[in-house]
């Protein structure tokens, strides 16, 4: 798929909402929320049980980049063996769900603090903030896009699954989420599910 961006030198912003490490061929994604439908199968609840089709882009994303490592950052285990329902859900590879994950100049985080020292020149990438902003279309119509920020310590990744919250940035940076991208100007760019389209650079301090 085209539409990619470029956030840092072989970090891809991908128009699903996942970061594609291109020299490692690791794929970070935050909130998939794979096992939600599991999590509702098993209530006495009469609601329909899906997932927002993350399963399905999920493993359309696995087809189409070929990863080596696929990386689910905090990813709710709703299901009691996830590694067993969700086993052939995408081939041969296992996903990885971790609140931390280091390789190269990468650290990939669930939370806020890193568990051990992060050295300089290192990218921190946060998975539970999940950015998103709303734009309103020339029919006055309002959408929800999930959001990629880029800054220079950081790169702050959207939800891949419709049910997962995060942070609108719309109007600006939160205090939060200013604090963990540290110092300097921040790109936010938006993706449609087929682009990610760069905005403006916002100033910080």
């Amino acid at each position: 798929m085209s539409g990619q961006l470029e956030l840092a030198p072989g970090k891809l912003a991908h128009p699903s909402g996942a970061l594609w490490l291109v020299e490692s061929g690791v794929l970070l994604v935050a909130g998939a929320n794979l096992g939600y439908g599991w999590a509702r199968h098993r209530r006495p609840d009469p609601a329909p049980v899906f997932d927002g089709g993350a399963q399905k882009r999920l493993g359309a994303l696995v087809e189409e980049l070929k990863p080596r490592t696929l990386v689910l950052l905090g990813d709710p285990a709703h299901a009691p063996q996830p590694a067993r329902e969700w086993a052939g859900a995408f081939g041969r590879l296992r996903p990885l769900l971790t609140d931390e994950w280091r390789q190269g100049d990468v650290v990939a985080l669930y939370g806020s603090l890193p568990k051990a020292p992060v050295p300089g020149g290192h990218i921190l990438v946060f998975g539970h903030l999940r950015p998103f902003a709303t734009i309103e279309d020339r029919t006055g119509a309002r959408r929800r896009l999930p959001a990629f920020l880029r800054s220079r310590r950081a790169i702050v990744l959207p939800a891949f699954s419709p049910f997962s919250g995060g942070i609108d940035v719309t109007r600006g940076i939160p205090g939060e989420l200013r604090e963990l991208l540290g110092r300097g100007p921040v790109q936010v760019a938006l993706t449609t599910g087929r682009r990610v389209v760069p905005l403006q650079f916002r100033g910080g301090g």
